[in-house]
């Protein structure tokens, strides 16, 4: 599983990134998915729970 903070353009929304892949990348045979989430809130600014 890999999640990443996207944001290429300032002033633009973060986007979140999900990647999540199963039977490895070695068969040719992999299964996942990658989804993407834009956030409401800038995750640099403060902690958020």
């Amino acid at each position: 599983m890999d999640m990443e903070f996207l944001r290429t353009t300032f002033g633009k929304p973060y986007t979140l990134q999900t990647n999540i892949y199963i039977k490895g990348s070695a068969d040719g045979k992999i299964i996942g998915r990658e989804m993407k989430f834009h956030l409401w809130f800038d995750p640099t600014i403060d902690f958020h729970y």
